[in-house]
């Protein structure tokens, strides 16, 4: 798989955990909600520009390091 296809499969197995977290988040008030997801999204995009990830497994392993959905 060349890194274009990588980083968007990656990208995807991201949006998926926001969706999930933003889900697990349904009876927040909606603007902090989204606040939050945004912020998280934020951090992860962080993290994986310092700790770059080469496959899915690392980067499973990096948002269980996030939390939040263990």
């Amino acid at each position: 798989m060349n890194r274009t296809n990588l980083d968007s499969e990656l990208d995807g197995v991201v949006n998926e955990y926001l969706r999930h977290l933003d889900h697990a988040l349904a009876k927040m008030e909606p603007s902090r909600r989204a606040q939050l997801v945004e912020e998280i999204e934020q951090h992860v995009a962080d993290l994986r520009a310092t700790n770059p990830v080469h496959n899915r497994a690392e980067l499973e392993n990096l948002l269980d390091r996030v939390g939040l959905l263990g």
